[in-house]
């Protein structure tokens, strides 16, 4: 509502695309080197015969501690789409600096499924 006051890490706003994404998380070591439009290779537990190439497409500026390990979210657009693929899935992903662990994200044009992030 208008007016209203948020703390940090709130979420403020939702973006729906058409782009299937993985969300993953990474510690402060890890995000330093990740830049977006890096390719990275995303792998799912329950497909273990599927490999995607994704791209870095963006990555929070804002970190989050817990238990005194500072994380980061980033968002990993698939290059390619693929229908076996269901919100929620864990993933792992894997670049020339970036090993990390999250979960798949579908959205549409009028919704968004959104699973946690690992």
């Amino acid at each position: 509502k208008r007016y209203d006051q948020v703390s940090s890490g709130t979420a403020v706003a939702t973006l729906v695309t058409n782009q299937e994404t993985a969300s993953i998380t990474v510690n402060e070591i890890d995000a330093s080197k990740i830049k977006d439009g890096q390719k990275v290779t995303l792998t799912f537990d329950a497909l273990p015969k599927v490999s995607i190439a994704g791209t870095v497409a963006s990555m929070s500026g804002v970190g989050t501690v817990s238990q005194g390990v500072v994380s980061y979210s980033v968002i990993i657009g698939f290059d390619t789409p693929n229908t076996k693929i269901m919100p929620g899935m864990s993933v792992t992903s894997e670049a020339s600096a970036l090993e990390a662990v999250g979960s798949a994200d579908r959205s549409s044009s009028d919704t968004t499924l959104c699973c946690l992030t690992f």
